[in-house]
């Protein structure tokens, strides 16, 4: 595994070179088009090269891309996109954030499974209600990984970056969890155990999100105590936050509360912290430029494998047409999703449909989608959800993500 990682680490960084001198393409959009690339070449020539082919599908099933992801880099990279974010610019849109990552993403779930159950059987797919509702709740929250990596070099609006930003890292958390909780309807409905699944599901919403947000809450005081304690030395300061990661992730797997909800909380209050305390000045640098640099090297590692999963799927074009069909639904379920909740907030009907529409394009989906769907492609109908997932992934990152701010220029006028 040492020896496959560090391959593909080269690779992504020659990669990163070609795309920034010759595309000059976003690094994380360059860096999966060319996994994308690089896949179906492989598989052109599979006849001709067939030891490559398989190596290297044998390679990529190695890694383990869901584990890998939502097990080990998904804590880091939530944690070094909070440490950047300004607390009190979140708190201006608290409401927004706290209304699209719950109500929205709930929305979304339900409007996306429901419709793919029916439209399914008119293109000849058969797909039981509790799988489209699965899928629905690994397709609806937005990607922090994507909306960081991508959004952060468009020209949208601070209001507007705060929101996605927010939205991308709390809703990852709650869908992850919504997710689990429709894993678990599926999986005691092919048991026959289906009796105690609402208050099982109730309780796992209670106890990781409770769990997640109480954690993180200690993690981060805690670590910002401890940095303090260090504040003449930034590097040692710096080894202390990532330990607050490395640890703090590991034991939130233990107690089975939300690893990611603990990471953003934790993020946001170390970052926060250290920037509003004078005394602090001497670390601020050094942390912040080493979370920036580990967040720039995860994503570059995390977009190109995205890229290479193409090698593992198998696919016929009634999959490409309802992936198509899905990828429309996606967008009016997200903007439905939006709309609703903006509307509890009393913005007049033109900025409000206006932010909804942007919001919408702006919601990217990622890595985090096609980890979880990754997880159950050895399930009934598993591999139909991986298919459509990566197909909703692809149009979210290659065209939302390359015409969200001349978008929001047109729609703007900034």
């Amino acid at each position: 595994m040492i020896e496959t990682y560090s391959i593909t680490f080269s690779l992504v960084v020659i990669f990163s070179v070609l795309n920034y001198k010759y595309l000059k393409l976003p690094n994380s959009i360059g860096l999966f088009l060319i996994g994308i690339i690089l896949a179906v070449i492989i598989i052109i020539t599979e006849e001709m090269f067939p030891k490559i082919y398989y190596f290297v599908s044998q390679t990529i099933e190695g890694i383990d891309f869901k584990s890998l992801l939502l097990d080990g880099l998904l804590g880091f990279l939530l944690f070094a996109g909070a440490i950047h974010v300004n607390l009190k610019e979140l708190d201006c849109s608290k409401w927004s954030v706290l209304l699209f990552a719950t109500i929205g993403v709930s929305i979304t779930a339900g409007v996306v499974g429901t419709v793919l159950y029916f439209i399914a059987p008119l293109i000849g797919m058969e797909l039981p209600l509790v799988y489209a509702l699965l899928f629905g709740a690994l397709i609806s929250p937005t990607d922090p990984i994507a909306v960081l990596s991508i959004l952060d070099k468009s020209s949208l609006s601070k209001s507007l970056l705060v929101k996605f930003k927010g939205e991308s890292l709390f809703n990852d958390g709650i869908g992850v969890i919504l997710f689990s909780g429709m894993l678990l309807v599926v999986n005691s409905l092919s048991d026959g155990s289906s009796d105690m699944v609402i208050s099982d599901i109730g309780a796992l919403f209670l106890k990781e999100i409770g769990g997640g947000l109480a954690f993180g809450t200690i993690l981060g005081f805690g670590g910002y105590r401890s940095m303090l304690l260090v504040k003449e030395n930034p590097r040692l300061a710096t080894m202390v936050s990532l330990a607050v990661v490395v640890g703090g992730y590991a034991i939130t797997h233990l107690l089975h509360i939300s690893g990611p909800l603990a990471m953003v909380v934790a993020g946001l209050i170390i970052g926060n912290k250290i920037h509003i305390d004078v005394t602090c000045d001497n670390i601020q640098k050094t942390v912040a430029d080493f979370w920036l640099m580990l967040d720039e090297i995860l994503n570059a590692f995390v977009f190109f494998m995205m890229g290479l999963i193409l090698l593992l799927l198998e696919f016929d074009w009634h999959t490409v047409l309802l992936a198509g069909i899905v990828i429309i639904v996606v967008l009016i379920a997200r903007y439905i999703g939006i709309l609703i909740p903006f509307s509890f907030l009393g913005h007049q009907a033109e900025n409000r449909n206006k932010a909804s529409f942007i919001l919408t394009w702006g919601g990217l989906r990622g890595g985090i989608s096609i980890a979880l769907a990754l997880g159950v492609s050895k399930m009934h109908h598993g591999n139909l959800l991986l298919l459509i997932t990566f197909f909703v992934v692809f149009f979210s990152i290659v065209v939302q993500g390359l015409t969200i701010g001349k978008i929001y220029k047109k729609m703007f006028g900034q």
